[in-house]
């Protein structure tokens, strides 16, 4: 064999094979190449259409951060417990002071409503600033404000050189059951939070002189509670040694008095009357007469009847007593906004009487009424039965009244009248679901409120409520949940199976 042939024959096969156009792998590996391009080339695109979906759903969660929460959560609870009112969102309208209102609470255990609360106040309001204080890091932090001692989830509002303390057990409101196990009832945190805010950015709070000396009746502590709610401050004044009443009153309270004034103390109340003095008078049925105390009234054109309402209205009435009387509204700035909401009860109530003289420009509006059915007892200590008798005077009665008169001088005078100590009482309050207080409450914003400070909101009851239903209802609905509508469902799956398979 030629070698060197072999030799020169084998460099032109691979010169050929170099050179030529048409050298290719074979049709497979030509393929499986051009596969694993495209995937690759597939999974580049994947991947940046990933990250540009995790980019834009980021940037997204930033945008929704900054929106308000009161357009990105939607309050579902029956009684709004996550959503602030009206009168509150007029207070944090009208602010002109920063406020900064401190949580005091242990780093991840605040309360969740009173976070999403506190959140709400700061969107409403540019002056509003919340911290969040805890107190195991600043022990000393709530000593700048009180001495007592301050439980997690309280609040410190704070403007200017004004504070105030809202405790846990304010916000939160509950007591114990039966079985001396407690549990919180109601969620008091917007009221509370809008009477500190108000009451650390008024310059003047109204000041209500209570007259003591005349063995009084005692204002409850839930009633005193919530006139302090209403920044409406109480003092006692006792009017035998004051030379007149103060020129810093917003009013005077005159509550039930059991001993009768001295004509110089009555005269001191008329004097402040007379120059536009704001005066509220409680009384309640006594045996003995109070002629100088009664002066006052009648200074105002109106007197208290000596005898006792009874009603003959069953639909007046609480509890079948015809002494307990609920009574109609009138109309007036007082009871507007309490007239077809909130019931008053009234026990054991005399009527009020306009006298043939009133003064002049004097104008006397009627606040509660007693219904036409409603009667008179003049004696009540010697009433022998409830039923109506020939010699009763027949009703309707006023039962409360409001007298407001304007002075020469500018200025008004205004006083309020009810004739029952049991309008303020724990028990009668608690009946009607609160409406004694609101009255209460709306009379003193009346008389003495108007300065701007007073706000009144009420708790939210956060108990779950329970459907009751008959055990009849119980059966009816297991019935149909157990048996009728997975019937149905099978019915329908059935039906849909057998009109695919006959396509």
């Amino acid at each position: 064999m030629n070698f060197r042939k072999w030799r020169r024959d084998r460099e032109e096969k691979q010169e050929e094979r170099q050179e030529s156009p048409e050298r290719q792998d074979n049709p497979e590996k030509q393929e499986n190449r051009q596969g694993r391009r495209k995937l690759l080339r597939n999974g580049s695109y994947s991947l940046a259409f990933t990250a540009a979906v995790l980019l834009a759903l980021v940037a997204v969660n930033l945008v929704v951060g900054e929106i308000p929460s009161k357009y990105t959560q939607f309050d579902i609870s029956g009684n709004g417990l996550y959503t602030i009112g009206e009168e509150t969102e007029a207070l944090l309208e009208g602010l002109s002071q920063d406020v900064t209102v401190y949580l005091v609470a242990q780093e991840g255990y605040e309360e969740d409503s009173l976070v999403r609360l506190l959140e709400q106040y700061e969107e409403g309001s540019s002056r509003v600033h919340v911290e969040y204080v805890d107190p195991v890091k600043s022990p000393a932090f709530t000593s700048q404000y009180t001495q007592e001692t301050v439980y997690d989830n309280s609040l410190i509002v704070e403007s200017g050189e004004q504070s105030r303390v809202v405790g846990y057990e304010d916000i939160f409101l509950g007591g114990y059951d039966y079985y001396g196990s407690y549990s919180v009832t109601e969620f008091d945190g917007e009221g509370q939070l809008s009477s500190a805010i108000s009451y650390v950015t008024s310059e003047d709070l109204p000041v209500l002189y209570q007259v003591t000396g005349h063995n009084e009746a005692s204002l409850s502590d839930s009633m005193a509670q919530a006139v302090s709610k209403a920044n409406i401050e109480i003092v006692d004044l006792n009017l035998m040694t004051a030379e007149a009443v103060p020129e810093d009153a917003g009013g005077l309270f005159l509550f039930a008095p059991y001993e009768d004034y001295t004509a110089e103390e009555a005269q001191k109340v008329k004097d402040y009357l007379a120059q536009g003095g704001r005066v509220l008078a409680v009384t309640t049925y006594i045996e003995e007469e109070l002629p100088n105390f009664t002066s006052i009234l009648e200074s105002c054109g109106i007197t208290p009847s000596e005898g006792i309402v009874l009603e003959g209205d069953a639909s007046y009435v609480m509890g079948q007593n015809p002494m307990y009387l609920v009574p109609d509204y009138g109309d007036h700035e007082i009871t507007s906004s309490l007239a077809g909401s909130r019931y008053v009860l009234l026990p054991i109530a005399q009527a009020i009487d306009t006298l043939e003289e009133v003064p002049e420009g004097a104008e006397i509006t009627p606040l509660l009424l007693s219904s036409a059915s409603s009667y008179e007892k003049a004696d009540p200590q010697a009433m022998t039965s409830y039923a109506k008798e020939a010699e009763d005077a027949a009703g309707p009665f006023t039962l409360g009244a409001a007298v407001s008169q304007a002075l020469d001088g500018g200025g008004e005078m205004r006083l309020v009248y009810y004739t029952t100590e049991g309008l303020l009482d724990d028990t009668m309050n608690e009946a009607v679901a609160g409406g004694n207080e609101d009255l209460f409450l709306a009379t003193l914003t009346w008389l003495v409120g108007e300065g701007g400070s007073h706000v009144s909101i009420e708790p939210k009851n956060v108990q779950v409520e329970f459907l009751t239903i008959t055990a009849a209802s119980a059966n009816m609905w297991s019935i149909l949940t157990t048996a009728v509508l997975p019937a149905a469902v099978l019915l329908v799956g059935g039906v849909v199976c057998y009109r695919r398979r006959k396509r």
